[in-house]
């Protein structure tokens, strides 16, 4: 970038709208000029083959090509207000505007053309030519052309074509023009006009348009010309179509005026103008039918100028590209470009602003004193300006604050970077990190609302305390109810709530709409400023009408005015003044106006406006053009709008009643139609960026509404606006498809190409944004339910590009408007649909991960193959689709063959991701709307409990863990505690701190508590053995409880704020007065440290211990001397320890966990309710919900139970926390779980509904475990502790009915191996009592039990040829058994130092086994003589074999190890040939049959493939739980997981030449990934060579 365009720049950004410069366009929009009759073959090779070829060339260089032909179906004459020529030509100066390099070209043949008589005529030069007429002649002209005062200077206005007066307009049509000229050219030789004005009345309509587009400085960069001529031509006037190629007067001779003006044209002004290069000449002979593609001659040349067209075209607009490239093009910065479109949009504004001297006097005046409010804030309704006081205020700034203040502006909803508050804000914070010179937010944070949020608010801080000093910054913001509603931006949390020093925000809003007015209010408080627009003045009013009057050079006679003013009167607003100026600008001088020429509302004013335009331009045109822009989600670009009016079929109908289309292969909308509606709208209609294009809305919000009750009030026309918008954004006319049209008033049929613009969801690289959002949102509003599932929600294409594009996020909340319309979508659609939701939104925290690579259609394959068949309408399409888009994927992928992940409709909700820390504490609000959670990493993330997302991250001043939470009942304040040894106090609302408070947390190793008193002005905190109360306002210390002497482990308050109660590590349970400050009872009666206390409103304090006891204890009236009696002493068996408690919220039950058993009693009476038996752990948390019904209980085996509180019977299980559950919290049937291991949130919904599903898993908890390949069966040991079974039960679990086959129990002792036959015949276990059992799988029956050996038999391994079963012992002794002669060939001691943790034996019948000191053994058995022999050991490794997979055919062994790697070694040589590391330690693995890959799972909760030739990492898929077990065959892959379920993927992969460097974790270099290294001859080498490494021994079958 140059030094200029970087100091424009700057200024730019620093807010200095004067120097924006004119940026490169993005568009290429040519304006297409000729005669029309005589070049109809050439527009039709245009049609059929340039426009659609420079379509595509310009997307794929980041272009939108337009053609403007204004001629196009369209009779030269058809204009009543003989508008035709001055549209032309302001369309030729919109293309010069838009246009990047050619803008203009022309096809001149040997036609003139039309030549018009002149819509007006200069006064001075009409009084000239009057004296060269005849008496005759000047009253005819007096009758046509009236003289207009009103214009200034005055006109002379031809008069428009009536009903009344068309009949007399066909009789002088053509004398008009002939009158003029013979007076323009008896005035020029007298030397009264000079020749360019006499000129004018000769010229033809295309020499007007070749002079606009020709005279500016460089036309040879925007204009290309064409000139055909057709010899023998001349002669051959006779023939039918001569006249169709060259200028005839009216007795079919040549009409040889127009002949020399073509002429002169042709061979003397365009050579002029431009370059020869620019120019092609054509000469071709005469044929009868004129120029006909069945004459050679003709289709070779229509063929060449198609061609030149389209490379000049090209030529011009690289050459454009090249310019813009070498003058540093500032245009590629995005930010530049969203600010420069706020400037240009603000100067728009500005350009006939006046009056509001007031208002601006005010904001002004609050900006410069420093409002003690953050933001200062102008509300008023629709159309009182507020938008143009703010752009006045954003220009003036820097004159009348200070020239060195940085004024931000963002004119809302006006591009696509202005439309959601995530956008805005980081735009707004890059562009003042540009100016300020402040490092910018990291990727992460950008992405993130939350995270920007915090980084504006101290982005602001950071300029406020720093530079703002000397350069002040102004952020001025208007229309906050044109943002989108996401992130929460109308509840404005994400201003700063506290004024700033040198930082000002200046706002707009509407005073009613979405509430923003009232969250302004209260988020600001008493400090807030806000200023109302008033109604204009009337003096103000007249002189903004002078202002814009003089503007456009018009003026109104002294009654005119009046009729304004008195209209004026009744609605001050400046929307109901641009209407009036609008319609009395149309007024000349001569118009007769009364009262009822101007309405006296504003919404009355659109109304008169529209039917004018109705009557002007057909009541179908304007009800359907001004309906679709109205019923768009976000707006139509111009050439959206004209593809749509080309599609409506009732349109077309209306516009070719009276002529037939100029061709009947294809009708389309004449773009003079629409322009001429376009120009008329013009002040009404803003433009902005939405989904990558500029497209056009009603800028005011009463223009809008108006629009919806004049054109869409009827439901069946609605429907029909938008079922034909569905078709357009669908392409379903597109791409050649012909659509039939019935031209009722010609009683006419055609089949005809509508030529609109394709709709792929994907252009090359770039998502069709505009598809992915309009399309479903029509579909739904033409209550279009069929198309609505085949073409977007049900069409996973569909699916897949709105994630890849936008984000899961982003699907889940289009899904939620559209599941609100169920009366239009049914009931079972609806259901579908609300199965999708549930799915996108379990997924989401994969597919919506930074560095996610598992694609939507694994997720989709994973969870719904069970609902194909009963839900076939969207989720059975769906599932085909991703079928198919893997089937095409070129990368290597795991394609689940079966559901293997959480099914929707279950109790799993979704897994709120954002903290890096483990969870340390969980807190809801009372309204349950609100979840607080707290980390490690020193964050407290607060998240809306409705949509799932985070509002707040709030970081700790101090730093440290965040070890407690607690939110404010009145839902203003959330506190925290930190291992740093303070408090910290935010402010809900806005998400600022608001307190620091100092206290000794030493105990929050073991202890930390906080809670918020019932009305929310206390805070009441343990430290140590004290207990402290704040005042939440002021921070100020109330209190210091004292009386424990060891730590405090639990606190609560009374409903009423009259006690707080502490429980110590001293055994002691005390209760506090909060009225009056002092101890009111102390609890002895437990012998152990406190876990759990709680009061009830009638002063019953429940308390829990260690010691298994669970305390009731009555607190006694005031005054009395006795001030407690115990009520109950509740123990659990055995005096287990409590280890978590809660009452119930009747407050008639009183639940305590212990260490695998809940109970449950009546809190009244003390009796035992339940005792339920089942978790495998300590139980850390409980729960009951709100109404009473369910009792939730989570504990250190990783799940969580629902109980039926009634009936004590487990209702459900809820597997997937996946780490210890050590937090429970509830909002209505919402539950919320976290662990103390974990920085994942879950969040389940109990409703009955969710809890009936029945979910497709096995209950093995233990890990011992086999399963078929057949995917059929898994063979488990049943140790559920819900289902009480006991540990030497065998459960054969049938994968397709998701039930028990066979409880098997043989073994007299706990079973701990199983493993099944290559065949998968038999089930083989091996137990604590010494023996193994075979198993058939098919009957349950015992085939053999192998007795005799030495122990416990804690391993079992078949070789992969079913001969052989390899038996290890827990005395390391290792059995090896012939399986088909069922009995033992040789038993072999190991005597190894450390434990022998694996065995296996090779096709080779070599042994190997593998020790816990890292040791891998071989040894050489020979069947026939059972003799053993040593091979010796494969490299020694520091840490321990767990386990080993070998190949099929036994010539590759891959060992894991107790660290995270794996060693893959050939058995030929001994020798190793790769190390792969691992995050996670391996827990089982695989080779595929083929020893193409190794499939390795480890305790990351991922399932890995790698290549076998060269340890590359293929493949990998997230499993959402670890795996268990890792089966294959041919290339499918089962494996089981630690929550019970069966999974099974197809290796989809190219061959091996093909993907050697293709897949997913692969670098596309052939080099190897840093964490997979290589192992020669005992030493690491790095992964990152070029060429890898191995042993020179080795070799790979």
């Amino acid at each position: 970038m140059t030094v200029d365009n970087e100091e424009i720049k700057m200024a730019v950004l620093s807010g200095d709208i004067e120097k924006v410069p004119p940026i490169p366009s993005k568009v290429v929009r040519i304006f297409v000029s000729s005669t029309f009759g005589d070049t109809v073959a050439e527009r039709n090779s245009l049609l059929d083959r340039a426009y659609s070829t420079l379509h595509e060339w310009c997307i794929l260089h980041d272009l939108e090509f337009q053609v403007v032909d204004m001629r196009w179906g369209v009779r030269d004459e058809a204009s009543a207000y003989h508008m035709t020529t001055k549209l032309c030509i302001r369309e030729i100066q919109n293309c010069m505007k838009l246009s990047l390099g050619p803008n203009f070209m022309f096809i001149l043949g040997q036609r003139y053309g039309w030549r018009p008589t002149p819509a007006s005529i200069d006064g001075a030069d009409y009084q000239t030519l009057i004296k060269h007429t005849t008496e005759t002649e000047s009253t005819l002209l007096a009758k046509w052309y009236l003289l207009d005062e009103n214009s200034d200077p005055p006109i002379y206005a031809l008069q428009p074509i009536t009903a009344e007066n068309s009949a007399s307009w066909k009789s002088v049509e053509k004398e008009l023009p002939s009158i003029l000229r013979r007076a323009a050219t008896l005035a020029a030789g007298a030397g009264d006009i000079i020749d360019d004005v006499r000129h004018k009345f000769f010229m033809s309509v295309t020499e007007q348009e070749l002079r606009a587009a020709l005279d500016v400085q460089t036309p040879d960069d925007h204009c290309v010309g064409f000139m055909r001529t057709i010899k023998d031509l001349y002669n051959s006037l006779s023939d039918t179509n001569a006249n169709r190629y060259c200028d005839v007067t009216e007795t079919g001779d040549l009409d040889e005026e127009a002949r020399m003006l073509l002429e002169k044209l042709k061979n003397v002004d365009m050579p002029s103008k431009l370059s020869q290069n620019n120019i092609h000449h054509y000469n071709i002979p005469w044929s009868p039918d004129g120029v006909s593609l069945n004459v050679k001659e003709h289709k070779n040349y229509v063929r060449q100028f198609t061609r030149a067209f389209i490379e000049d075209v090209k030529r011009l607009v690289l050459r454009a590209k090249e310019q813009t490239s070498t003058q540093g093009n500032l245009s590629d910065d995005s930010l530049f470009k969203e600010v420069t479109h706020h400037a240009e949009f603000c100067c728009t504004k500005c350009k006939h602003f006046c009056g509001c001297k007031d208002i601006l006097d005010g904001i002004f005046s609050s900006l410069k004193d420093g409002s003690p409010s953050c933001a200062l804030i102008l509300q008023g309704p629709s159309g009182s300006g507020k938008t143009s006081i703010l752009a006045m205020v954003a220009k003036t700034a820097r004159h009348r604050l200070s020239a060195s203040t940085v004024v931000i502006l963002r004119f809302l909803g006006t591009s696509s970077l202005s439309s959601s508050i995530l956008q805005v804000l980081k735009s707004i914070c890059l562009q003042i990190c540009t100016v300020y010179d402040i490092p910018p937010p990291t990727n992460n944070i950008q992405e993130n609302f939350q995270e920007m949020s915090v980084f504006f608010y101290s982005l602001l801080q950071n300029v406020s305390s720093g530079a703002g000093k000397e350069r002040p910054l102004l952020i001025v913001l208007d229309s906050l109810d044109q943002l989108e509603s996401l992130h929460g931006a109308h509840k404005c949390k994400w201003l700063p709530k506290t004024h700033l020093p040198n930082v000002q925000i200046l706002l707009s809003t509407l005073p009613t709409l979405y509430d923003i007015l009232d969250n302004l209010k209260q988020l600001l408080g008493s400090d807030g400023q806000f200023l109302e627009v008033n109604p204009l003045p009337e003096s103000t009013g007249v002189e903004i009408f002078r202002t814009w009057m003089q503007g456009i050079h018009r003026r109104v006679t002294e009654s005119q005015n009046e009729v304004v003013k008195k209209a004026f009167q009744h609605c001050r607003q400046p929307l109901f003044l641009r209407l009036a100026f609008d319609e009395a600008r149309r007024w000349q001088s001569y118009t007769i106006v009364n009262e009822e020429a101007l309405a006296t509302t504003v919404r009355a004013s659109i109304w008169k406006l529209f039917a004018r335009l109705e009557v002007e331009f057909g009541t179908k045109v304007v009800s359907h053009a001004l309906g679709y822009i109205t019923a768009a989600r976000n707006g139509l670009s111009h050439s959206e709008l004209q593809d749509i009016l080309s599609i409506d079929d009732e349109v077309l109908d209306d516009i070719y009643q009276y002529w037939s289309p100029p061709n009947d292969e294809i009708v389309r909308i004449p773009p003079l139609m629409w322009t001429r509606l376009k120009y008329e709208l013009e002040e009404y209609l803003v433009e902005r960026q939405t989904d990558g294009k500029t497209v056009m809305v009603l800028y005011h919000r009463q223009f809008t509404e108006a629009a919806i009750d004049r054109y869409l009030c009827d439901p069946a026309e609605k429907q029909k606006r938008h079922q034909v918008l569905a078709e357009f954004f669908n392409g379903t006319w597109s791409e050649g498809k012909k659509k039939t049209l019935h031209l009722t008033q010609r009683n006419q049929i055609l089949k005809a190409d509508r030529l609109v613009s394709s709709q792929p969801l994907k252009r090359h690289k770039a998502y069709n944004y505009r598809k992915l959002s309009e399309l479903p949102y029509h579909l739904l509003h033409a209550h279009n339910t069929q198309d609505l599932v085949h073409q977007t929600f049900g069409d996973f294409s569909f699916l897949d590009a709105v994630v890849s594009a936008l984000s899961a996020q982003h699907l889940i909340e289009e899904l939620n408007w559209v599941l609100e319309k169920e009366t239009i979508l049914g009931k079972s659609l609806h259901t579908e649909l609300k199965l999708l939701q549930d799915t996108i939104r379990l997924a989401k925290s994969t597919l919506d991960f930074k560095d996610n690579s598992q694609p939507l259609a694994v997720e989709i394959l994973g969870r719904l193959p069970d609902l194909a068949i009963q839900y076939p309408q969207c989720i059975g399409n769906i599932l085909k689709g991703a079928e198919a888009c893997c089937s095409q994927m070129r990368d290597t992928l795991l394609i689940p063959t079966r559901s293997c992940f959480y099914m929707p409709g279950g109790p799993l909700r979704t897994t709120l991701i954002g903290h890096t820390g483990n969870i340390l504490k969980l807190a809801v609000n009372e309204a349950c709307t609100m979840l607080a959670s707290v980390s490690t990493n020193g964050s407290v993330r607060l998240w809306e409990l409705g949509d799932d997302e985070n509002i707040h991250v709030l970081k700790g001043q101090k730093g440290g863990a965040m070890s407690c939470v607690a939110i404010s009942a009145d839902n203003q304040w959330v506190v925290a505690g930190s291992d740093q040894n303070y408090l910290q106090v935010w402010s809900i609302s806005s998400g600022d701190s608001v307190l620091l408070i100092d206290e000794n947390h030493s105990g929050y190793e073991r202890y930390a508590n906080v809670v918020i008193t019932q009305d929310s002005t206390r805070i009441v905190s343990a430290a140590q053995n004290e207990l402290k109360v704040y005042s939440i306002i002021t921070g100020n210390k109330v209190h210091t409880f004292q009386g424990h002497t060891e730590y405090i482990s639990c606190i609560c308050i009374s409903k009423e704020d009259k006690y707080a109660v502490s429980g110590a590590d001293d055994h002691t349970v005390k209760v506090w007065s909060l009225v009056d400050n002092h101890m009111i009872c102390d609890i002895t009666s437990h012998d152990g440290s406190i876990t759990h206390v709680d009061i009830t409103s009638d002063k019953v304090i429940v308390s829990t211990s260690v010691d298994g006891k669970v305390v009731l204890t009555k607190l006694q009236p005031a005054g009395d001397e006795s001030t407690s009696q115990t009520l109950h002493v509740l123990t659990s068996a055995n005096e287990q320890a409590i280890h978590s408690a809660c009452i119930s919220p009747d407050e008639t039950l009183v639940v305590a966990g212990t260490v695998s058993i809940l109970y449950v009693w009546d809190l009244k009476s003390g009796n035992l309710l339940h005792s339920l038996g089942g978790h495998d752990g300590v139980i850390d948390c409980v729960a009951i919900t709100h109404d009473n019904h369910y009792l939730v209980s989570g504990a250190r085996d990783d799940i969580m139970a629902v109980w039926d509180t009634t009936s004590g019977q487990k209702v459900q299980t809820l597997e997937g926390q996946q780490a210890i559950v050590s937090h429970l919290a509830l909002a209505n049937q919402l539950v919320v779980s976290a662990s103390l291991h974990s920085p994942y949130i879950k969040l389940w919904d109990i409703s009955p509904k969710y809890l009936e599903q029945r979910r497709m898993t096995f209950g093995d908890r233990s890990g011992t475990l086999a399963v078929t390949t057949d995917q059929r069966y898994v063979i488990f040991k049943g140790i559920d502790p819900f289902a009480k079974s006991s540990l030497n039960k065998i459960h054969v679990w049938d994968a397709t009915t998701g039930l028990d086959k066979f409880i098997l129990q043989d073994h007299s002792n706990e079973v701990t191996c199983i493993e099944v036959s290559h065949s998968n015949q038999f089930a083989f276990t091996g137990s604590q009592d010494s023996t193994v059992i075979m198993w058939k799988i098919q009957t349950g029956k015992v085939h053999h039990k192998f007795t005799g050996h030495d122990s416990g038999v804690c391993r079992i391994w078949i070789r992969p040829d079913d001969h052989y079963m390899v038996c290890l012992t827990f005395y390391n002794m290792i059995h090896v058994w012939d399986i088909k002669q069922c009995k033992k060939v040789f038993v072999y001691n190991t005597n190894t130092a450390g434990d022998v943790t694996c065995a296996v034996l090779t096709p080779q019948n070599i042994l190997l086994f593998g020790t816990s000191c890292g040791e891998l053994h071989l040894k050489l058995w020979s069947p026939d003589s059972g003799d053993v022999s040593d091979l010796g050991s494969l490299l020694e490794q520091s840490s321990g074999v767990t386990n080993v997979a070998l190949s099929d055919d036994g010539t590759l062994l891959a060992s894991a190890y107790d660290d995270p790697y794996v060693i893959v070694w050939h058995l030929k040589t001994m020798e190793p040939l790769y190390q792969i590391e691992k995050p996670g330690v391996v827990n089982c693995m695989c080779f595929t049959e083929n020893n193409r890959f190794l499939v390795t799972g480890a305790n990351d909760r991922e399932v890995n493939l790698w290549r076998v030739d060269n340890g590359r990492l293929v493949t990998n898929l997230y499993t959402y739980s670890n795996l268990t077990k890792i089966r294959t065959k041919k290339d499918t892959v089962i494996a089981c997981t630690k929550i019970g379920q069966l999974m099974a993927f197809n290796i989809h992969c190219l061959t091996m030449e093909e993907d050697s460097g293709l897949g997913n974790g692969d670098t596309g270099n052939g080099k190897l990934h840093g964490w997979v290294s290589v192992v020669t001859n005992g030493s690491s080498t790095s992964s990152d060579s070029g060429e890898r490494k191995i042993s020179r021994l080795c070799s790979i079958v």
